[in-house]
């Protein structure tokens, strides 16, 4: 009995059982909720925005959203000098962003062909703020609610 698809059915369940063990990629890191805090120092030009790492581990990746409104909301993401890590507080307490209009929305107008920039001029009376990171692994945290003075 000469079965000439022998070694390649040998092959395949090899290759098989190698890439279902041999996996190394970031989905093998458990995935846990990230944990947050952000709050406003000061008031008016002198207010500072404070985002905290409560995680026993880095955030890459990032994204930093704010957002303003109740009704109409619009969301201000930070454009200049975006960190590409954020370690935990635990490690290294959080450094202040005091610079407003680095966090920009870009957006369109009825009636205007071009597209608008509006520039946050102030961190207070912000209404909720939202954290994006791509690694270790996808993750996103939304605050519950407005954001609040730091104690």
């Amino acid at each position: 009995m000469n079965t000439p698809y022998l070694p390649l059915v040998g092959l395949v369940a090899a290759v098989l059982v190698m890439a279902g063990c041999g996996s190394s990629d970031s989905s093998s890191i458990p995935k846990v909720p990230l944990l947050a805090e952000v709050c406003v120092e000061g008031q008016g030009l002198d207010s500072q925005l404070l985002v905290r790492n409560l995680n026993d581990f880095e955030w890459a990746d990032l994204e930093f959203i704010l957002v303003k409104g109740t009704s109409n909301t619009t969301e201000y993401k930070l454009n200049r000098l975006v960190p590409t890590a954020w370690p935990p507080d635990s490690v290294s307490p959080a450094e202040p962003f005091t610079t407003p209009k680095h966090w920009i929305n870009r957006g369109r107008l009825a009636g205007r062909p071009q597209e608008i920039i509006r520039r946050l001029s102030f961190f207070s009376s912000l209404t909720g703020a939202v954290i994006k990171i791509k690694s270790p692994f996808k993750a996103e945290w939304k605050s519950n609610g407005a954001i609040s003075e730091c104690v």
